[in-house]
């Protein structure tokens, strides 16, 4: 499963274009033709109380696939951080790309107990590896929970987790193996020299004044 999430996270940055962090999710629906409906909006287009939208979907955040609409939409709690939000989103995107709801399975709550369960895994594990591209983050040199936080704009439960595996793969030292993940680090060339100069420039900043 985790070269699986590992190529499909790849592929999908490279197709979407994305070549900066944080990833802004909100722009990949709109670039898709998928709807986002706040749950306030949402819950006024269905004249159900917000309570309503939270207690029978999630608390965060959830995607079906609408009949009458002809795609996919994807709702999400305003009521949440940005940075929640932007995990939030990217999850239910994962649910999308990885094929586990469709015209033929609308929604996750007609999949078993047991697959839907998987599924939430995967999309967990797709999430993290978009929202924060070990790839990058090497580059960057970025391995540290608050230097992960601020560049993929994640919170820090999930900024941590990330960081554990990222000094993981520093011991093992395995980096560009892939054609995938060498096209993604091209793809973020400009956006890791530029974060590079402004980081060398802060650190002389800091020096000169201290």
């Amino acid at each position: 499963m985790q070269a699986y999430l590992r190529d499909a996270a790849w592929r999908f940055i490279l197709e979407q274009g994305i070549r900066s962090l944080p990833v802004n999710p909100s722009r990949l629906i709109k670039q898709n033709g998928w709807i986002l409906y706040s749950y306030a909006e949402f819950a006024a287009t269905i004249r159900q109380p917000m309570s309503t939208v939270i207690d029978r979907f999630s608390p965060e955040a959830f995607v079906f696939w609408s009949s009458y609409e002809n795609t996919f939409v994807i709702c999400y709690n305003a009521d949440y951080p940005n940075p929640v939000i932007r995990w939030s989103l990217m999850h239910e995107i994962a649910h999308i790309v990885l094929g586990h709801i469709s015209s033929d399975v609308p929604s996750l709550t007609r999949v078993r107990s047991e697959q839907r369960s998987m599924f939430e895994q995967e999309a967990q594990g797709f999430a993290r590896r978009v929202l924060c591209p070990s790839i990058v983050l090497h580059d960057c040199n970025a391995t540290e929970p608050y230097e992960i936080m601020k560049l993929c704009g994640i919170s820090h439960e999930a900024a941590v987790y990330r960081s554990q595996y990222i000094k993981e793969l520093e011991l093992r030292n395995r980096w560009r193996i892939y054609p995938l993940e060498r096209a993604v680090e091209e793809q973020f060339r400009i956006f890791i020299l530029r974060f590079l100069l402004k980081k060398h420039r802060d650190e002389v900043a800091i020096e000169f004044t201290a």
